[in-house]
């Protein structure tokens, strides 16, 4: 039994369960919990005995995922200005500020941030925000996402993509 919906019920039942220890479980989300195990005798619902109530202060693990989306990695791109889109996922984590990085100018910088973003699917981040025409030439890039609220929670994509912007 908890109260894990808000409303307190049973939540597993084992009815072939004999004398000694039982595990079960429960999947939770952040939050304080009340839980406890009622047992009866399965031939006469009237003869049950309560445990003691216990309290569950749960709080996941802050995350956050980037995966990258376009330009391809390994891909050609013809356009002067290129779409650069990544998704972004978190756990306990609401609202997230994103920067993608390139060699988009010789060196590895960081070149334009999308602020206060709610962890979502193909986030588009378009050079044209940060005024940046790409020469034809071989690119790299990734992107940095962090919590808005604390820095030190925070992840790149796996791996740096390239890409080829070739002459239009």
């Amino acid at each position: 039994w908890s109260n894990s919906t808000g409303v307190w019920k049973a939540n597993i039942t084992n009815s072939s369960a004999g004398p000694g220890q039982r595990n079960g479980s429960h999947a939770f989300v952040n939050g304080n919990y009340t839980w406890n195990a009622r047992c009866e005798d399965n031939t006469n619902s009237t003869n049950y005995a309560w445990g003691l109530n216990h309290t569950l202060a749960m709080e996941l693990a802050k995350n956050i995922t980037v995966n990258l989306s376009s330009p391809a990695n390994n891909s050609n791109a013809n356009a002067t200005v290129v779409n650069f889109i990544y998704n972004v996922s978190a756990v306990s984590v609401s609202s997230v500020n994103c920067t993608v990085w390139g060699n988009f100018t010789g060196a590895w910088v960081a070149n334009f941030t999308n602020t206060s973003l709610t962890p979502a699917q193909n986030i588009i981040a378009n050079t044209t925000a940060a005024k940046i025409n790409l020469s034809t030439g071989d690119y790299l890039w990734n992107t940095r996402c962090n919590s808005a609220t604390d820095d030190s929670v925070f992840a790149w994509a796996t791996f740096n993509w390239t890409f080829k912007r070739n002459s239009s």
